[in-house]
């Protein structure tokens, strides 16, 4: 379900026209700029959860690309949410009640996370 939930997130992002990773798996060389992606379901695997999307970024134009992306980030997932069908059941991405865009920088890469509630309604068997 995380594979299939992972590549649908990463099809609605290829809009970005960049690189798409697991927060655990960014190769070492890896072209800047790219988005990884975190994915945490409750523990129970229903229920309500978050997706971190994160987006890398170097060079003399770093800082303008990521407030573009923030913002391609936050336009992904409308204000209703944003239904993503699984095999075995139904993901949505909310946004969070409060804003949850944060900028970071280190050793010359910038960065932007955006966080975003999941919620999942899995089929029972």
């Amino acid at each position: 379900m995380l594979t299939q939930l992972h590549r649908l997130l990463c099809a609605q992002l290829s809009v970005l026209g960049c690189a798409v990773y697991q927060a655990d798996a960014v190769p070492p060389d890896a072209t800047f700029p790219y988005v990884t992606l975190r994915i945490e379901p409750s523990l129970t695997m229903t229920g309500d959860g978050s997706v971190t999307m994160m987006s890398y970024h170097h060079g003399s134009s770093a800082h303008e690309e990521r407030l573009a992306t923030a913002d391609a980030l936050s336009c992904i997932v409308p204000a209703s949410g944003l239904p993503l069908w699984l095999d075995c059941g139904l993901a949505v991405l909310y946004r969070p009640r409060q804003a949850s865009v944060t900028l970071c920088a280190d050793h010359g890469v910038l960065g932007v996370s955006v966080r975003f509630d999941l919620r999942l309604y899995l089929n029972k068997t």
